[in-house]
């Protein structure tokens, strides 16, 4: 409310001013010299007042991010909290801006409609999935690589990268960067760690680089070398929430789970709409013994994005390691009210795999297919549990069937080397 306020203040004063010089000061003045100079600034009393008169009411709108639409999701937050703040603010924000958007093209306003186009990507934020749409849809017209990467078709876009890298050395340390994100989020992680490396030879300090060289360094279980590389990108932007969030994450895998809540809650503070924070903060709270709290955490993740909280990428499989028990309260709290579930019998399905129990992971996989048969993960995750359990006919099948069911390069590559590996270890048994 203070934008606002101020606006009411200045917009007094300038009215205030207005009357005090054209009610009081200019009836009596004989000085022309002084009447015209008090005049213009009576004039310009005048204009101000009405510019922050215009300001209260544009901005009182109750429109995301306009201070109406804050000032709105702000009461929302005290009675409804968070999520169904976000929910009531967009139902109350899209029509709003709808009849402003009429009005800007019914008055050719193009600056004004400029602005309803920045408002809407504002208001997108409010939801996880809208936003995701819209960032599809930019993505694809402005910045190819990042849409593929988006819809988890990683080989596509690290093909991308890679013909920019050699076309333009000037765009070099971005394209590096980006493709090491994609080459770790598939599981490649010497090819992430040697262009981060690369990267790191040009610009030594770059805080993007040097976080993501820790995140490769804490999968491989090197936390310390992780942890200095985190504090030094936190010193660069000692605001941004992720670096809180890596370190919280390794605290709890040292066995400090209240540290890591501390940690994380940094992160929240910084970026409250990861679901993934919210869920590594329950097993913090499970660890601690606090149900109620890490019940919380995870009905708001799901809150958030059903999807993301429900199924991890792989890169993030390690947050199921040793801690089973966890997952496994986690997907049978959702499993109770909704039994087919595909979603969480995926998450579910993984964790299992993940903590070697390929057997159940094999029959929780099994059902999450019937929820979503075009779904490859699922059968890439069942046909290494086959391996695992030495079924290998089964493995085969589900290896085949991947093809049919997705595009992604990746996967399909993944899927063909399983194949050719089973049918070398077959042909050298025969």
């Amino acid at each position: 409310a203070a934008g606002p306020l101020a606006n009411m203040v200045l917009a007094f004063l300038c009215v205030l001013v207005y009357i005090v010089l054209s009610l009081i000061t200019l009836p009596y003045l004989t000085n022309v010299d002084v009447f015209l100079w008090l005049q213009t600034f009576m004039s310009l009393s005048f204009s101000l007042a009405f510019v922050n008169i215009l300001l209260i009411a544009f901005n009182l709108l109750p429109i995301f991010p306009l201070d109406g639409g804050n000032i709105l999701h702000a009461l929302m937050e005290m009675i409804f909290g968070r999520s169904n703040a976000d929910l009531i603010t967009l139902i109350v924000s899209v029509p709003v801006l709808g009849l402003l958007v009429v009005f800007a093209v019914m008055t050719r306003d193009f600056i004004m409609l400029g602005f309803c186009v920045l408002m809407a990507l504002s208001i997108s934020t409010l939801n996880r999935s809208l936003l995701h749409w819209i960032n599809l849809g930019v993505n694809y017209v402005f910045r190819r690589p990042a849409y593929y990467y988006m819809r988890g078709d990683y080989e596509r876009a690290v093909k991308i990268y890679t013909k920019r890298i050699e076309k333009d050395s000037s765009a070099v340390v971005s394209q590096y960067f980006m493709r090491a994100n994609c080459y770790l989020v598939m599981g490649q992680v010497l090819q992430a760690a040697s262009d981060v490396e690369r990267v790191l030879k040009i610009q030594p300090n770059h805080p993007l680089v040097l976080h993501l060289r820790g995140e490769i360094y804490a999968l491989e279980k090197n936390y310390d070398a992780a942890l200095e590389l985190y504090e030094r990108s936190l010193k660069t932007n000692p605001h941004w929430a992720i670096p809180y969030f890596d370190i919280g994450s390794i605290q709890l895998d040292q066995g400090n789970a209240q540290a890591a809540v501390e940690s994380i809650n940094k992160a929240i503070s910084l970026q409250a709409r990861m679901p993934i924070f919210y869920l590594v903060r329950s097993l913090a709270h499970f660890r601690l013994g606090d149900l109620t709290s890490a019940h919380a955490d995870q009905d708001y993740a799901i809150r958030i994005s059903r999807k993301e909280a429900l199924v991890m990428m792989d890169v993030n499989h390690n947050l199921y390691e040793n801690n089973l028990d966890w997952a496994k309260e986690f997907y049978e709290r959702i499993l109770k009210n909704s039994p087919d579930d595909g979603l969480a019998l995926h998450g579910y399905a993984d964790a299992c795999r993940v903590n070697s129990e390929y057997s159940q992971a094999v029959e929780i996989y099994s059902r999450a297919i019937k929820s979503l048969p075009k779904e490859p993960r699922l059968y890439m995750g069942r046909a290494k549990s086959y391996l695992k359990l030495g079924r290998v006919e089964e493995a085969k099948n589900d290896l085949e069937n991947i093809a049919s069911v997705t595009n992604i390069i990746h996967l399909k590559r993944q899927s063909n080397e399983l194949l050719r590996s089973i049918n070398s270890q077959f042909e050298g048994v025969q």
